[in-house]
């Protein structure tokens, strides 16, 4: 169920543009309403089961996650 509300959070910010993705645990935590150690295991699970692929992006020192949400 958990994993629902997560990609849920993460379908609310698509746009045409493209199926990426990169909200923040924050957002995300506050869209879906799971906690931020859930999103990381309902983000495994879902790319586990091919709803979204996660890469990392390298901004300069730091690093982001952007999740491409998989289309059937």
């Amino acid at each position: 169920m958990k994993a629902a509300l997560v990609l849920y959070a993460l379908v609310l910010h698509s746009n045409d543009r493209g199926p990426t993705v990169f909200p923040s645990r924050a957002t995300i935590s506050k869209f879906s309403g799971v906690g931020k150690n859930s999103i990381t295991k309902s983000l495994k699970t879902l790319e586990y089961f091919g709803f979204i692929t996660i890469h990392r992006i390298k901004m300069g020192k730091t690093f982001r996650n952007e999740y491409e949400i998989l289309r059937p």
